[in-house]
């Protein structure tokens, strides 16, 4: 998948199934934080706990941006798109590293 499409899809699978069945967003982004962090953890990579660190609080701040916006204006496809800007953005610096 492209680098710059995959945030996409994962902000659109945190946040759609959150809003479809009335549940938390932010703690739906921060389980899905916590899996791709376990996973990173468990996948004996070279920098696995730090990556797995990184996962938990980086989709933590994504889902309080899409919370914020979408208090803030309303309008979830905004919420979405700002959350999925800041996503992109997140990984364009992680892999230039």
């Amino acid at each position: 998948m492209p680098v710059h499409l995959a945030p996409l899809v994962e902000e659109v699978a945190k946040t759609a199934p959150a809003v479809l069945f009335s549940v938390d967003i932010f703690f739906t982004h921060l389980f899905f934080g916590v899996v791709e962090g376990a996973w990173e953890l468990i996948s004996g990579r070279r920098n696995g706990f730090y990556a797995g660190l990184s996962a938990v609080a980086s989709h933590s701040v994504f889902g309080f941006i899409t919370v914020f916006v979408l208090q803030a204006y309303g309008a979830l496809a905004l919420a979405l798109a700002v959350a999925y800007l800041v996503h992109a953005a997140w990984n364009h610096v992680v892999m230039i590293r």
